[in-house]
């Protein structure tokens, strides 16, 4: 049956029935049209009948007949046929983003239940995607969906486990978020590359807000002319919450057992600016997970400007003491008062080597003043250390006492080599040679001896001026040699923040309303206080890399009339300190002994550090900044110390600079031993002399520039076969340079604006369950050239023609018209 209707509509290629086939005409005619035609036709049939003899049925046939025949002339005419469209429909694209940054581990919002802990930011997209799965697929449904990732670039996302479940591409699988950077230009503009002109619906996007890059105008003016809009879906506490971190630890790489060694720790607020912020700020032990030192510290609100950034760190320097030798780790850990962002950054670590021998002073004075007297006795009592005491007189006569039954002034410099500090005192510079004097000066600068001047109504420093230890005062003398002039009246002393920081100048064994300085020591009132010979040193006479440690107020001045009184400076590898002063003694008439000794031996364990970490060492290997950013030029040098290296002059020295791991977590210790850098990470530097730099007394420096392209823990070590079998190495830090975390409150003002000025919205999380009916549909249906099968040359067509003709010229027969 199916063949013969096949046959008789002459189908080949079309059937009714078919998907997409429907029946029309080559010359499409309106209905009113095809109304006037069939009238037409019952007009003409009925007309040509009217008047002919006959029955009137028959006559009725036959103008039916006629009528038909002149409509199946038109519907031929018309050219029927059957017809299915080619078009084809290109579906609309949407894309979803999500944040896989580093920022998304920030535990900022509230916890489901009542006292429940906060949730991260990706466990709180993890949810969203779970509870809302059913709105994101249909969503999807329909439209080619693209999930990407982003941190400092953006990437395809996995599909989730459920594959087979037709809302599976709503759940893609989620990637650790461990990246430093959050690209979120670079992953819209990337997104929109994978698109390729296509229509997109709309760019869905799960984020805190917090990018290290901004959208620029051109992406915006893009997704504007498109029509494309950017819904984000908010992630993160709305109310940004602060962040106390501790950004950087230093202190001294080696110290002596039961030295009060510092520690400095700069501290950084971030995020909320709304209220003042307070926290704890603890120096342990790593191995016994002691409390050594604990301070407290406060932000008062800032804005993030210029200004406010210095309102937002703070300097802390916390101390212990030792009472082991070795290798120590120890841990600067800050416990905020309210509730804190990141976790990770609340601590870090410092290394420090402890030597357990005697720490070895040389003390030089011209005349047997109170100060001597009182300090010979201090380094006499003091069981950590060994001490030389010398009256050196006119004629280079001179007193000596000390620990050892014989002291002798030295001659050479292998016998100034033995002491870790040198005390000058009120003496003149003709009491030692000009030999004696460069001997000095070189255990200073190479071998980082610790130089400590005393001033005095006779020699110092005036004396001194020409002499090639006028380099190491850290005042500058006048031309006419004339003696800085004392104060007319008595002073007090005055700490600076620069004591606080460097852990000297600590006369309390407890601090007091912050402070380790009693109150007393600079009132004058108090009348032991009160210090009656002091040089007045002027600020602008002080050389530019000193720091002052402490001033003298007089007492009948003011404040604005302080001096330095006491000073320090770095030269070379050593260290020197100038006290303006011979009466520190004078305390002992408050408390006793204690302020006075704890006056002198803090300031001389300070100067002793930087000779033991020195002490043994053939060169010295230096990198700085040794916290840097990638990019960023860094320094490296090296410094030989040993006459053999010296001797050996070589023309370049080779340091290898390889990544050992990542940057430590928090309360990590960094890794001590003999870490092998990753492979390929490895760099070779080639350091050559730096000018002429250390010539002149004797040493060698080698420098070169190391730029770093990727962030890690680096080890530096001397690889040059000269120093093989000495192992001499350093560790720095390479950070991003806009490492998100810094400020790691999210950005939902950023998102709002993003959304606004591309014409989308910001998507609450319920949103998405109609997310189908907020985005619009831009699906693009594209024309081709259908199939056509014509049916006005079908056999049935020719078959209607004849029966109807035939039809009417028969009865025109039989009623004998034809």
């Amino acid at each position: 049956m199916r063949e013969a209707i096949d046959w008789l509509l002459g189908l080949r290629t079309l059937r009714p029935g078919d998907e997409g086939v429907r029946f029309g005409f080559t010359y499409e005619l309106t209905p009113w049209q095809w109304a006037l035609i069939a009238s037409l036709a019952v007009f003409v049939g009925t007309w040509c009948y009217r008047r002919i003899e006959g029955p009137r049925w028959w006559r009725g046939a036959l103008g039916g007949a006629r009528a038909g025949l002149i409509m199946l002339l038109a519907v031929l005419a018309a050219g029927p046929r059957l017809i299915r469209s080619n078009e084809t429909v290109e579906r609309d694209w949407l894309i979803l983003l999500a944040d896989r940054s580093g920022s998304m581990r920030i535990a900022d919002v509230p916890g489901s239940g009542v006292n429940a802990p906060p949730i991260s930011r990706d466990q709180q997209l993890a949810q969203i995607l779970r509870e809302h799965q059913t709105g994101l697929g249909a969503a999807q449904r329909g439209r080619v969906s693209l999930w990407l990732g982003f941190d400092s670039g953006a990437y395809e996302l996995k599909p989730g486990p459920a594959a087979s479940q037709p809302d599976a591409a709503a759940t893609p699988t989620l990637n650790a978020p461990d990246g430093r950077r959050s690209d979120l230009a670079g992953a819209i503009e990337s997104a929109l590359a994978r698109a390729a002109a296509r229509p997109v619906s709309g760019i869905v996007f799960f984020t805190d807000g917090r990018a290290t890059d901004t959208v620029g105008r051109a992406t915006l003016r893009r997704l504007g002319a498109e029509r494309i809009g950017l819904y984000p879906v908010a992630l993160g506490s709305a109310e940004p919450l602060s962040d106390l971190s501790v950004r950087s630890v230093n202190g001294p790489g080696m110290a002596f057992v039961n030295d009060v060694v510092p520690v400095e720790a700069v501290l950084q607020r971030a995020g909320s600016t709304r209220s003042a912020t307070g926290a704890r700020v603890q120096l342990i032990d790593t191995l016994t997970d002691k409390v050594l030192d604990e301070r407290r510290v406060e932000f008062d609100p800032a804005p993030y400007t210029a200004a406010g950034d210095d309102a937002r760190v703070r300097r802390v320097t916390l101390t212990g003491t030792p009472a082991t030798a070795g290798g120590a780790q120890w841990r600067v850990r800050i416990v905020p008062d309210s509730p804190d962002l990141v976790a990770e950054n609340n601590a870090a670590s410092i290394a420090i080597d402890l030597v357990d021998r005697p720490l070895r002073v040389l003390y030089l004075d011209g005349y047997p003043r109170w100060e001597y007297r009182y300090l010979k006795n201090l380094f006499a009592r003091e069981k950590s250390m060994h001490y030389g005491a010398m009256l050196l007189t006119a004629g280079r006569r001179f007193l000596a006492e000390g620990s050892e039954s014989q002291v002798t002034l030295p001659a050479t410099a292998e016998q100034w080599n033995q002491y870790d500090v040198i005390v000058l005192g009120d003496l003149r510079p003709d009491v030692l040679t000009p030999e004696q004097h460069e001997q000095i000066k070189r255990r200073v600068l190479v071998g980082g001896a610790g130089l400590l001047w005393i001033g005095g109504e006779g020699a110092t420093p005036s004396a001194w001026r020409g002499t090639a230890l006028a380099d190491l005062l850290p005042m500058t003398v006048g031309a006419d040699g004339a003696p800085i002039r004392p104060w007319d009246q008595e002073v007090t002393v005055r700490p600076t923040p620069a004591a606080e920081r460097l852990g000297v100048l600590r006369l309390l064994e407890q601090p007091s309303e912050g402070s380790w300085w009693p109150a007393a020591v600079s009132d004058p009132t108090s009348g032991w206080s009160r210090l009656r010979w002091a040089q007045r040193v002027e600020r602008a006479s002080l050389k530019p890399a000193t720091e002052v440690l402490a001033e003298a107020e007089p007492i009948n001045s003011g404040a604005e009339s302080r001096s330095a009184l006491v000073t320090t400076m770095r030269y070379g590898g050593g260290r020197i300190v100038y006290v303006a002063t011979d009466e520190i003694w004078r305390w002992r008439y408050g408390r006793g002994e204690d302020l006075p000794e704890r006056f002198w031996l803090q300031l001389v364990r300070l100067l002793g550090r930087e000779a033991v970490g020195r002490a043994g060492k053939p060169a010295i290997l230096t990198v700085t900044p040794a916290r840097s950013e990638v990019g960023a030029p860094v320094r490296v040098s090296v410094e030989l110390l040993d006459q053999r290296l010296l001797d050996a002059a070589p023309a370049t020295v080779s340091v290898r600079l390889g990544r050992i791991g990542d940057l430590p977590a928090a309360g990590a210790a960094r890794p001590t031993g003999p870490d092998t850098p990753t492979p390929g990470d490895a760099v070779e530097l080639v350091l050559r002399p730096a000018g002429d730099a250390g010539a002149a007394e004797g040493r060698r420096v080698f420098s070169g520039t190391w730029v770093p392209s990727q962030t890690g823990l680096y080890r530096a070590t001397v690889s040059d076969a000269l120093l093989s079998g000495d192992r001499v190495s350093t560790d720095a830090e390479i950070w991003l340079p806009d490492d998100e975390l810094a400020r790691p409150e999210a950005d939902h003002a950023l998102l709002a604006s993003l959304a606004r000025e591309t014409g989308g919205r910001v998507l609450s999380p319920a949103d998405l369950d109609r997310l189908d009916q907020i985005l619009p549909r831009r699906e693009v249906r594209l024309a081709g050239v259908p199939d056509e099968q014509t049916l006005w040359d079908a056999p049935l067509a020719l078959i209607l023609l004849v029966l109807l003709a035939g039809f009417e010229w028969a009865g025109r027969r039989l009623i004998r018209l034809a």
